[in-house]
């Protein structure tokens, strides 16, 4: 998507992204938690010690934790 220049970027699913800088945020921020939940099943960290990045504000409890639990199941 980013060798794509658009003012406004539709992903398969999330908020649509207005301009390069939302997208290349958003690409951050799925990198870092990425990183965070291969370095957590590294360590053994249980999913509830596991922070996500706070790139758009923390997130409610539910959601965090939904977060986590997919993304640990799909690198676990």
């Amino acid at each position: 998507m980013q060798d794509v220049k658009a003012d406004v970027y539709v992903p398969g699913h999330g908020p649509i992204l207005k301009g390069a800088s939302a997208l290349d945020r958003h690409i951050k921020f799925y990198k870092d938690l990425r990183n965070i939940i291969k370095d957590a099943i590294n360590d053994n960290i249980e999913a509830t010690k596991i922070s996500v990045p706070d790139t758009f504000g923390e997130p409610d409890e539910g959601r965090k934790n939904m977060t986590v639990e997919t993304w640990l199941k799909f690198y676990g």
